[in-house]
């Protein structure tokens, strides 16, 4: 069975009230970006929330550790200490396959650079960073030893609106960033959307098929 999350922004109400809102929505995981700047108001939440049994996946952002490679070492142990005890996974980086206000472009070197900083300085399962585009293919310039330091690939997958009818779809078919509904079927044997791919072992693309099977052979 699948389990069921909610993203959160802990300032949006005041804790008690926050508190009674997850209590009504019943979600399995609460996902919250860490910030130090926050971390004084969220922890006490957060514990509150693990103590009632729910879980919390940690989002290393843009906002929680920066751009520039040579201070996400210390800025990486600080949100460790700051949220120690409240995290149950990381979500590393976010979005890095998309362009928007609220997301994290990176290149695949980056973002392995990063999960590799992460993964020295804990062991909660790390989770690769959501992928937005429906293109699974940009798996393939990502390094397959760091790969093997994670527990997940997150995928957002947003939907598209059940109509084109003008009225109600105003984006042509589609909701949110793109074609993203078809990720998962794009990554069963597909490089790219609607081109089959000898090179897909088990039917999955090769990085997510290398994935599945415990990255038993990596090549670099």
């Amino acid at each position: 069975m699948a389990e069921l999350g909610t993203n959160s922004d802990l300032s949006w109400w005041e804790p008690q009230r926050l508190l009674e809102v997850i209590e009504d929505l019943r979600p399995r995981w609460i996902r919250v970006v860490l910030m130090a700047e926050h971390a004084a108001h969220d922890v006490p939440i957060l514990r509150a929330l693990r103590a009632r049994r729910y879980k919390v996946l940690g989002v290393l952002a843009r906002e929680s550790v920066g751009d520039d490679p040579t201070q996400w070492d210390a800025r990486i142990a600080l949100l460790l200490q700051l949220y120690d005890g409240c995290l149950d996974a990381l979500q590393v980086g976010n979005e890095p396959d998309h362009t928007s206000p609220s997301s994290w472009t990176m290149a695949q070197a980056m973002l392995a650079l990063l999960v590799q900083a992460v993964a020295a300085q804990t062991t909660l399962p790390l989770i690769l960073a959501g992928l937005v585009s429906g293109h699974p293919e940009w798996l393939d310039g990502f390094p397959v030893r760091p790969l093997r330091l994670l527990a997940a690939i997150a995928v957002h997958t947003y939907g598209r609106w059940p109509t084109r009818a003008p009225w109600l779809n105003r984006y042509g078919g589609q909701w949110g960033f793109g074609p993203v509904l078809d990720f998962l079927e794009n990554s069963r044997g597909h490089h790219h959307p609607g081109k089959g791919c000898a090179e897909c072992p088990g039917g999955f693309h090769p990085l997510i098929s290398l994935f599945f099977h415990g990255c038993k052979s990596p090549s670099s």
